[in-house]
C-alpha cells in the first residue's frame, strides 16, 4: 500500500514530509531533537576540535540538525529542504555548549 494513502497525515498538500506526523510505533520529531543533540554534545566531549568526523545519515536526521542550529521548527525548515541533498554542516563550539546548557535543563 502506497505510504500516501495510508497515513495521509504525514505529508503536507505540496507533497513535502510531515516532520510532525508521528508514525504508530514511531518517534515523535522532539524525541528525535533530543537523540540528536546527545549525539551531537557526545561529538564535543569526545572529540577535539581538530579532528574530522563524517555522518552518514537520512532526511529527519538532517533536518532535526537544521532546526537545532537555526532555532527553526521543523515546519519551517522543510519550506527550503530539497530532498535527497547532500549536506556538509560544521558545527561550531560554541553552538555545541549553548546546546549542552539548553538541554541540561531538562535533567
Amino acid at each position: 500500500m502506497e505510504v500516501r494513502s495510508k497515513f495521509p497525515d504525514a505529508f503536507f498538500p505540496n507533497g513535502n514530509l510531515n516532520f510532525n506526523f508521528t508514525p504508530p510505533g514511531g518517534e515523535q520529531f522532539a524525541d528525535v531533537l533530543k537523540r540528536v543533540s546527545s549525539f551531537l554534545l557526545d561529538l564535543n566531549d569526545n572529540y577535539d576540535i581538530d579532528d574530522e568526523i563524517a555522518v552518514v545519515t537520512h532526511n529527519g536526521i538532517i533536518t532535526a540538525v537544521k532546526c537545532l542550529i537555526n532555532g527553526t521548527t521543523s515546519t519551517e525548515q522543510i519550506e527550503f529542504q530539497p530532498f535527497l541533498k547532500e549536506y556538509i554542516i560544521e558545527l561550531s563550539a560554541p553552538f555545541l555548549k549553548k546546546l549542552g546548557a539548553y538541554f541540561s535543563s531538562f535533567k
